[in-house]
């Protein structure tokens, strides 16, 4: 296992937006559970539906809210963040932050996709987060990933691949 599979947490802030977005880039676990406890940035959320591949409906059907409130939440109508100087347009409204619940749910994704990215690649990652998989009889990750049990599912499986032990 490389050190990156042991430590993801500085892909995870970048595929969260990095320093821009995140203002600090976490690089442990502990340093997560901080940001995730303050809340994300909405901009987070818009990132992770990029690298992911989906379409607003989907994200919003795997984070567990409404359509929208995703549309709240792009168009920066969402708790704002405290301001530590002028930020302007679209910048203000990335850095609005979203709920610890919200935030939470968002970073288990990119932390899923983190995983899978390190051990299959960029593509054969998103490909195989949105495919049945056996090891999970016949479940696709990222359905299974709605919850923190499913997700934990999808992490032993992606573990088990890594190392030679599919089913």
């Amino acid at each position: 296992m490389t050190k990156a599979a042991i430590h993801p947490y500085p892909e995870i802030a970048a595929l969260l937006g990095g320093r821009g977005l995140l203002g600090v880039e976490p690089d442990t676990r502990l340093g997560f559970a901080d940001r995730v406890a303050k809340g994300l940035p909405a901009g987070s959320v818009l990132r992770l539906k990029e690298a992911l591949g989906v379409t607003e409906a989907e994200l919003a059907r795997l984070l567990g809210v409404s359509p929208r409130t995703l549309a709240r939440l792009r168009l920066g109508v969402l708790k704002t963040a405290p301001s530590k100087g002028a930020i302007r347009g679209s910048d203000a409204l990335a850095r609005q932050l979203i709920d610890p619940a919200l935030s939470d749910r968002a970073y288990r994704l990119a932390y899923l996709l983190t995983q899978a990215r390190q051990l299959l690649g960029e593509d054969g990652a998103v490909q195989w987060l949105k495919s049945p998989q056996r090891g999970i009889a016949g479940r696709v990750p990222l359905d299974l990933a709605t919850t923190e049990a499913g997700a934990r599912e999808v992490e032993a499986l992606l573990h088990r691949i890594a190392h030679g032990v599919y089913a």
